[in-house]
């Protein structure tokens, strides 16, 4: 299949399919990201005409990535 011929939905099924077919928020925002940056070499590279990616939920993480402890001298 040509990449051109690659739909948004397509990649959400792709998606969808990692994890055993239930990823968290974190892994479909972590593929996403990695089809977004290989889309957009491909527009970039005049191999297609849109980003289908752009279609593609990304989902807002709303975890707090706390704190380290501060080292004291001794």
């Amino acid at each position: 299949m040509p990449i051109s011929e690659i739909t948004a939905q397509m990649i959400e099924t792709y998606i969808q399919g990692l994890s055993n077919g239930r990823p968290e928020k974190k892994t479909w925002n972590n593929a996403r990201g990695i089809l977004n940056h290989f889309f957009k070499w491909s527009l970039e590279e005049n191999y297609i005409s849109e980003n289908p990616v752009e279609k593609v939920a990304k989902y807002k993480l709303n975890r707090s990535r706390g704190e380290a402890e501060t080292l004291s001298l001794q």
